[in-house]
C-alpha cells in the first residue's frame, strides 16, 4: 500500500475511535479509571487487529475485484442493521 492509503486508513480508524469515545464520555455515569483503561486497551487492540485480519482474509480468499466492494457492503449492512435493531429495541 502506498503511504497516502496507509494514512487514510489510520485517520479513518482514529476518527472511529474518537467518535465512540466522545459518545461514551457524554453518557453520564460514575465509572472509574479502570473502566477507561479497559476501554482504551480494547479500542487499541481492535483498531490494530481489524485491518490486519481483513487484509489477510482478503489475501487468502483472493476475491475478484468486483466482489470486494460487495463483501465490504455486506459487512457494513450487517453492522448497520444491528445498530438500528439495538436502537429500536430500547
Amino acid at each position: 500500500m502506498d503511504p497516502v492509503t496507509v494514512i487514510a486508513v489510520a485517520f479513518s480508524l482514529a476518527m472511529d475511535a474518537f467518535s465512540v469515545s466522545i459518545a461514551y464520555g457524554i453518557y453520564p455515569k460514575g465509572d472509574s479509571k479502570n473502566t477507561a483503561l479497559k476501554m482504551a486497551a480494547s479500542f487499541g487492540a481492535f483498531q490494530t487487529l481489524m485491518p490486519v485480519l481483513a487484509g489477510r482474509l482478503a489475501k487468502n480468499f483472493e476475491l475478484d475485484c468486483w466482489l470486494r466492494p460487495l463483501v465490504a457492503f455486506g459487512f457494513l449492512l450487517l453492522i448497520g442493521c444491528k445498530m438500528i435493531y439495538e436502537a429500536v429495541r430500547h
